[in-house]
């Protein structure tokens, strides 16, 4: 028996699922049914409800209150800025939201679940892709 996951989402997965995008789809209903913990955060809960229509918002409420939902803490924060710094250095341009994104996933030693693996170069951050 396998040990129980930890998946951040990253907004492309959303926008994936709420499409019926597979693996995507499949991929995290499985995780639901098991023992893993599945979560978004507040960076990724606030870009995928900016894109969806006033219609659809209730039945997506539902979904991601089944989620679990992490936030920054000040240490995420800072090693954020950390990435974003250190990256720009070497000519790697990381976003804010990105960074805060995969400081949190390596924070709470969760695997990043993304379509946009090339957005997270960090060496030490666990990525599963959510589509080929």
């Amino acid at each position: 028996m396998t040990e129980p996951g930890r998946y951040l989402l990253d907004t492309t997965v959303l926008i994936d699922i709420s499409k019926s995008i597979e693996p995507a789809t499949s991929l995290v209903s499985g995780w639901l049914a098991g023992q893993n913990e599945v979560a978004v955060c507040h960076i990724v809960v606030a870009e995928f409800f900016s894109g969806l229509p006033l219609h659809e918002r209730r039945e997506w409420d539902r979904f991601v209150a089944r989620l679990a939902f992490w936030t920054a803490t000040r240490d995420v924060a800072v090693q954020a800025g950390i990435y974003r710094h250190d990256y720009a250095r070497s000519g790697i341009a990381i976003s804010t939201t990105d960074a805060l994104v995969a400081a949190l996933a390596i924070s709470r030693g969760a695997t990043l679940v993304t379509s946009n693996v090339k957005d997270f170069p960090m060496p030490n951050l666990p990525i599963i892709r959510s589509r080929p």
